[in-house]
């Protein structure tokens, strides 16, 4: 335990050393005294799945209507094909 001590007082001696203390403003020091005064917002956010379905199912329509389309195509120069 002794040891520990000793250990932390070196610490917070080389960090005195070290580092320079600086006064902050007192603006800044009444801005933070606001904010840790005033009751904190909380505001839940839940995701937005609509545009996201939307996205999805616009490309799946889409490709299918492509594939349907192209399925049309090959059916119709195939069927003229075969009659020729």
């Amino acid at each position: 335990m002794m040891q520990r001590e000793l250990e932390t007082n070196k610490l917070e001696n080389d960090l005195g050393r070290l580092l320079s203390p600086v006064m902050p403003s007192s603006d800044f020091i009444n801005d933070l005294n606001e904010k840790l005064r005033e009751k904190a917002s909380i505001v839940v956010e839940y995701p937005d799945y609509v545009l996201t379905l939307i996205i999805i199912s616009g490309g799946l329509f889409i490709g299918v209507l492509i594939i349907w389309g192209l399925a049309r195509v090959f059916s119709l120069i195939s069927g003229r094909n075969s009659q020729s």
